[in-house]
Order: C-alpha cells, then structure tokens, then sequence
C-alpha cells in the first residue's frame, strides 16, 4: 500500500479537509498520473454530506481530474509517460 495526500470528507458533519489515505499499488493495467487540477461536482457534495445516504467515510471523491501520466502500466499506445490526461 502506498500513502498519498488527498482532500475528503472524515465524516457527513464535518467539512472536507486534507488527508493521507492509502491506496494499493498500481497494477500491470493501471496508469498513475500525477493530479494537476481537479474540480467538485454537485453530487461530490451530496455524497460528502450522505445526503443519498450509503456513504463510506472517510470518503474522498474523484471526479473531473486532470493530470500528467507518471507511470504508464497498460498496454496500450497512449497516453505515453509525461502526457497531459483528463479523467471525467
């Protein structure tokens, strides 16, 4: 596992701050981009507040990024390592 940096919400009644939160290693079929920009959505902060109930805390949300590829482990002829993506 590896600990990264991320914005989230620690529970539905408290704001969303920074926090380190552990991801697994990338796998032969996934890419690891360094985020650049990322934006919140409308229902990033429904489900932040648990307003559709369900929600998994603490929770961090990944909608709308944009960032530079920094590993490319899949297969495939793009994106190349260093090339600008956006994740919707």
């Amino acid at each position: 596992m590896q600990k990264i940096q991320a914005w989230g919400a620690p529970a539905a009644s408290k704001p969303l701050a920074p926090m380190t939160i552990e991801r697994r290693e990338p796998g032969a079929r996934d890419i690891v981009l360094d985020i650049l920009f990322c934006g919140v959505c409308h229902s990033d902060i429904h489900q932040a507040r648990d307003e559709w109930s369900g929600g998994l805390f603490p929770m961090v949300r990944r909608r709308a990024s944009r960032g530079s590829t920094a590993a490319d482990r899949f297969r495939c002829p793009r994106p190349k390592s260093g090339g600008i993506v956006k994740v919707s």
